[in-house]
């Protein structure tokens, strides 16, 4: 039984409340299609998407896009950077905190205030930085209040096997990360890849509406979990071949795979996101990595620049992190080039 009802503001008040400049739009235009460059290969820069679990206090969240700014510059040849910012968040057992747009002081739920902060949060990160946003896809009303401010969603665990959400990704205009489901069944991620890959045709806001998919939609490896709650690790070159298998199957040729090194991957533990990361580089194919990072690592219930729901790895472990990923990257360049040279002089020699 619903018991209350209260009006918020419209998205179409709220996005000429809390506008874009004209630059802003053209940059959050250039980075949608940096990213699906990426996606599609025709970049061949490394993504990584980082930050807090929630984007969970204005002030710490642009203090981190600002140092994420900041790094940015000295990687950016290899490795394109792209702030996590979680808005909402979706919670297990359906308690605790629900991230900025319900919640935007501590624990009192203002979801009108909160759609105002988290837009103006969203906009200034990309105002000051310049850097693309990654948002979690968790409420259809997301897309009307803000999707003009992001340059890339995920679909969670919890939705990746949704028909409605799968439906909906296939019409969005950036690209879509899709994680495997908290089982870590791998053939149903493929399915849910090539759902939103491909055209649709479905009810939606009162209406019938047609899509043309989503060909920058892949998917995302986040570990799993039993029904024990044990967690398991899904990074491996096995597992990326599996996915990339099934996915050829269904006929959707998806080559750019993401890990999700926190999560069931991590075992719910931040430093073990660095290990995972480095593996993911050093031993597979997979382009891009997501790592759960704030200002100062941990959780605490109400620390500036902490964590609210599970902990993150702090700025200095995140920076250097990235910075050895940038090696790493550098190396294997330098032996592609050199086997390449190698194999060239063979040619000329025979």
């Amino acid at each position: 039984m619903f018991v209350k009802y209260n009006k918020v503001i419209t998205p179409k008040k709220l996005r000429k409340k809390v506008r874009l400049d004209k630059i802003s739009k053209k940059i959050k235009e250039s980075n949608d299609e940096a990213v699906k460059r990426i996606i599609s290969g025709e970049d061949k820069r490394f993504l990584i998407v980082c930050g807090p679990c929630g984007a969970d206090n204005f002030g710490a969240v642009i203090e981190y896009c600002q140092r994420l700014h900041q790094l940015s510059l000295k990687v950016k040849d290899k490795i394109f950077l792209m702030p996590r910012l979680y808005t909402a968040k979706a919670r297990s057992n359906g308690e605790g905190y629900l991230g900025m747009l319900f919640q935007p002081d501590n624990e009192v739920i203002d979801i009108n205030k909160g759609l105002v902060l988290s837009r103006k949060m969203l906009a200034k990160c990309i105002a000051i930085t310049g850097l693309p946003i990654a948002e979690e896809f968790l409420f259809v009303e997301q897309l009307e209040y803000y999707s003009d401010l992001v340059s890339y969603f995920f679909l969670g665990a919890r939705q990746s096997n949704s028909p409605f959400y799968r439906n909906v990704i296939s019409g969005l205009d950036v690209a879509v990360g899709i994680k495997n489901d908290l089982a870590g069944n791998v053939l149903n991620l493929a399915g849910s890849v090539h759902a939103c890959r491909t055209p649709k045709t479905f009810l939606f806001k009162r209406g019938q509406v047609t899509t043309t998919g989503n060909g920058f939609s892949h998917g995302v490896l986040r570990g799993y979990v039993d029904e024990t709650t044990g967690f398991y690790n899904n990074i491996s070159q096995q597992n990326i071949d599996t996915l990339n298998e099934y996915c050829l199957e269904y006929g959707t040729q998806s080559d750019f795979v993401m890990v999700d090194c926190s999560h069931a991957n991590s075992k719910k533990c931040a430093l073990n996101q660095i290990e995972n990361a480095l593996k993911t580089v050093t031993e597979t194919t997979a382009r891009g990595i997501m790592l759960e990072s704030y200002l100062y690592g941990g959780t605490a219930a109400d620390v500036y620049g902490v964590s609210k729901t599970d902990e993150c790895l702090d700025w200095d472990n995140t920076e250097k992190l990235i910075l050895q990923i940038y090696e790493l990257l550098s190396e294997k360049e330098e032996k592609r080039a050199k086997s390449n040279t190698e194999i060239d002089k063979q040619k000329t020699d025979k």
